[in-house]
């Protein structure tokens, strides 16, 4: 699918969202899926190179990490990012198009199940939102399954 944004407004909006006194490294290395972090100590956000609709999301989903540092467990620090990044790509007028709410489900539920492995209690709203059918209907089948 074609980009909804072109490659000035991509630039523009990047500098625009970019945090105070907070540097910004694009790597090459880091390829389409996520692959973005956010150093604290270094106060550095890394991310794919941000070309695209997907890549200028990952960018806004480390932006929401740099920005609201929460001690919150992971499931919950991730869904808070990704729902940032959603409301923000729709405030500046872009479609999150399906693969990107997708990819977005894909990495919280990773961190559900990296903190369910941490005995860490999941919450309800994250769970329902990773997986409507998940919390309310039978909760011992859904957790032997992502177990």
């Amino acid at each position: 699918m074609p980009s909804q944004l072109d490659s000035a407004r991509i630039d523009q909006l990047v500098e625009h969202y970019r945090p105070n006194k907070w540097s910004i490294v694009q790597k090459k290395s880091h390829a389409k899926g996520g692959d973005g972090s956010c150093s604290y100590p270094r106060r550095t956000i890394y991310v794919p190179p941000v070309v695209d609709d997907y890549s200028f999301f990952v960018y806004l989903h480390e932006v929401a990490h740099a920005t609201n540092r929460t001690d919150k467990p992971g499931h919950q620090d991730e869904y808070l990012a990704e729902r940032w990044a959603m409301s923000e790509f729709r405030n500046i007028g872009v479609r999150v198009t399906r693969e990107i709410l997708r990819q977005a489900k894909h990495n919280v539920l990773g961190h559900v199940i990296r903190d369910r492995k941490k005995n860490i209690a999941i919450d309800p709203a994250v769970w329902k939102w990773v997986d409507p059918n998940a919390p309310t209907r039978d909760k011992a089948r859904y957790r032997r399954r992502i177990a």
